[in-house]
């Protein structure tokens, strides 16, 4: 069987020393004999056959070198990854007090084709009713049940400003404690704010400084009294940490909360009627026990039943050494491949094309074997070599093998095609001969196959009898897959990333990367330099203090602060990319409230009121911290002038002229014209004005 000869420059040497003689006379007139016997055109000739053997030699990079290139700059093509599904749960009176456990296959059936699922966790089933969604604050109380229900409305979780002391309270039409855990999924509400940010691939490290406290209610008869409310316990993973995926409300997920005590539970009075209620009603709320919220949380919807989907099958864990791991089979070997045994080129998984396998099971003493795992795409394995008459070796897996040893017990997954490749003796060890690779554990799945519509149907399947006393609905499509990224578009991805600041040394580098702190939204940021004292007795040295702005939603007369939490964030994320002389830190800015009192005359057709308002929302939104000014927000630093002001009053439709214009500010200082000076990283936002309708208009009409 020939191979086919690689795909070589258009240009010929012949091609290429006829365009040299052609530039000639551009370059020099001089030069007019451009025979072959002229020692000029001798040295072209040697010129041209460099050049067509470097064009051939550019040819022959593979994919295989283009990955290896990316490895050295830290990169590799994306893997595959899967589609995620919000799914529903509709239990009835025989499955109530069930568990569905985590990687329970779901299948989606779609135009005569089925498409495998898997639950991301366990999950608690009860067919006890979500009947009323209650948000009780300090300035008011809303039933939000309504809006709960309707998928085109949203709420606030605990009111605009989510302070200390706000309750989300959650009304049950029956016990929701069929079993001993209770699960409540939230579905954040987050279309009207900026991405999260991010930084390449870095994960955040954001721990949210709020905290919440859950609760039952003892007595129905006394909803409104905080004595009437115990403590409830979230659930504890293994690791004894709270089960709580939303991160105290910073986004969407799900809560588990553990059942009371049964002594305690069975004594609540539930028989008193809350908001009118039909019946009783078993209460819970989540109680806001230190606020500090930079965006208030605000759901879509609140439900139980619920539980995420991942396109993925999970195959194991079991022991090694048992009949039920599965046992791989060698890939069949390629003409042209080097190393013997080799069957796979690592370029193979970026194609997609997954080789045939064998009827082998067993290793040879040749370098380079390949194995193939049962299915593809693999998103993860967990592989050994079970040696005859010993006892199966956990092998590791690396991304290559350029850095393993001949000792090594390293092996590849290339995830697109489901490949596991060994090393050669020399980078990685060759298994021994006559051994079995098995796989204890392996999760398949994954690419744009499991991008299905929202009208699929849905079904558990599992040995359980409560499969078939679930029904299963979704939320919306299967959304997110998508298959590996080629080697071409891992390039393009690659080269736009280089724009990305990736070491801060200018004041604008540490700007741009404190905005794109992983896992929170940072809406501003500025950088400036300050003195601090030296170690011992040397001199100050001149140290970096970041002040970042989070975005915000709450009230304009409440200037956005960062948490603890974000700012901690922000800090761990500069001192990742800060020089290592550079001293770091990072704080919230300073504000200043702005008031103007102003009088204003008005011209006729407009009333009183509507300019009152119209006056009032000029001079929040020139003021405001994160929009205002220009429309990026107030500079920091930048004074206040008066004159300003008057102008953007003067220009309010129906404003006739200005009159009696002052100025005040908590926290800054006001010179005699009327300018508010602030501190270089400080800010200004508004604190309520005055403004008062003029009916003596003497004086405009003077000036007219």
């Amino acid at each position: 069987m020939s191979l086919d000869p690689p795909t070589l420059d258009d240009r010929t040497f012949d091609d290429l020393l006829a365009d040299a003689r052609k530039l000639l006379p551009a370059y020099t007139d001089e030069w007019t004999d451009h025979n072959v016997h002229d020692p000029g055109i001798t040295v072209l000739e040697l010129l041209a056959w460099l050049t067509e053997t470097y064009g051939y030699q550019l040819d022959q990079i593979t994919d295989d070198h283009v990955r290896k290139y990316l490895r050295l700059l830290g990169e590799t093509p994306t893997p595959p990854r899967p589609a995620r599904v919000d799914l529903s749960l509709s239990p009835s009176a025989l499955a109530d007090g069930a568990v569905v456990p985590n990687e329970t296959t779901v299948r989606a059936a779609v135009g005569g084709t089925t498409v495998g699922f898997e639950t991301a966790r366990s999950v608690a089933v009860t067919d006890a009713e979500l009947a009323h969604v209650v948000v009780d604050h300090r300035r008011g109380r809303t039933d939000n049940t309504t809006a709960n229900r309707e998928d085109t409305m949203h709420f606030l979780g605990f009111g605009p400003r989510a302070e200390r002391g706000a309750t989300l309270n959650l009304g049950f039409a029956g016990d929701p404690f069929a079993g001993d855990v209770l699960d409540v999924a939230f579905d954040f509400h987050d279309a009207d704010l900026p991405p999260v940010g991010a930084h390449r691939d870095e994960t955040g490290t954001f721990r949210p400084t709020v905290e919440l406290q859950w609760e039952y209610l003892t007595d129905a008869g006394r909803w409104f009294d905080d004595d009437a409310w115990d403590p409830l316990s979230p659930a504890t993973d293994d690791a004894g940490d709270p089960v709580d995926t939303t991160d105290r409300f910073y986004r969407g997920g799900h809560v588990r909360l553990s059942a009371p005590d049964p002594a305690d539970w069975a004594a609540v009075d539930r028989l008193g009627r809350v908001f009118d209620s039909p019946s009783g009603r078993y209460w819970l709320r989540c109680r806001v026990v230190a606020g500090g919220y930079e965006i208030p949380p605000v759901f879509d919807a609140v439900r139980v039943n619920s539980v995420p989907a991942v396109h993925q099958r999970t195959v194991g864990p079991v022991d090694a050494a048992s009949a039920d791991a599965a046992v791989l089979v060698r890939a069949e070997r390629r003409l042209g491949a080097v190393g013997g045994e080799s069957a796979v080129p690592a370029s193979v998984g970026d194609a997609g094309a997954r080789p045939r396998p064998t009827d082998e099971t067993r290793t040879t003493d040749l370098p380079g074997q390949a194995f193939l795992l049962p299915d593809a795409p693999v998103l993860d394995a967990t592989i050994h070599v079970r040696e005859p008459g010993d006892p199966p070796v956990q092998w590791t897996e690396v991304g290559d093998l350029d850095a393993s040893g001949p000792t090594d017990n390293h092996y590849v997954r290339e995830a697109t095609t489901g490949v596991i490749r060994f090393g050669d003796g020399v980078t990685g060890r060759v298994p021994p001969a006559g051994s079995e690779v098995v796989a204890s554990r392996y999760v398949a799945g994954g690419g744009v196959a499991g991008n299905v519509s929202q009208e699929a149907q849905w079904s558990l399947v599992t040995d359980s009898p409560v499969a078939d006393e679930v029904a299963v609905s979704t939320l919306g499509p299967a959304a997110g897959g998508t298959d590996a990224e080629s080697v071409d578009d891992a390039l393009v991805r690659i080269r736009r990333g280089l724009l990305d600041t990736s070491r801060a040394v200018t004041g604008e580098d540490y700007r741009e990367l404190a905005r794109s702190t992983p896992g929170v939204r940072v809406a501003r940021a500025t950088a400036t330099t300050h003195e601090v004292p030296g170690p011992g007795d040397c001199d100050p040295v001149t140290a970096v203090r970041v002040v970042v702005v989070p975005h915000s939603t709450l009230p304009e007369s409440t200037p956005p602060e960062p948490s603890a939490g974000l700012l901690d964030a922000v800090d761990a994320h500069l001192q990742r990319h800060r020089l290592l002389t550079d001293r770091v830190s990072v704080a919230g800015p300073t504000y200043a409230g702005v008031r103007v009192a102003v009088g204003v005359e008005l011209d006729e057709g407009f009333t009183a009121e509507g300019r009152i308002a119209a006056v009032e929302t000029v001079l929040d939104d020139f003021l405001d911290p994160l929009t205002g000014f220009d429309g990026e927000g107030w500079p920091f630093g930048r004074p206040v002038y008066r004159a300003e002001l008057y102008e953007q009053i003067a220009g309010v439709a129906g404003i006739d002229c200005v009159r009696n214009l002052s100025v005040s500010a908590d926290g800054a200082r006001v010179t005699d014209e009327g300018t508010v000076v602030i501190d270089p990283t400080a800010l200004v936002y508004s604190a309520g004005h005055d403004v008062t309708v003029l009916t003596d208009d003497a004086d405009c009409r003077r000036r007219r």
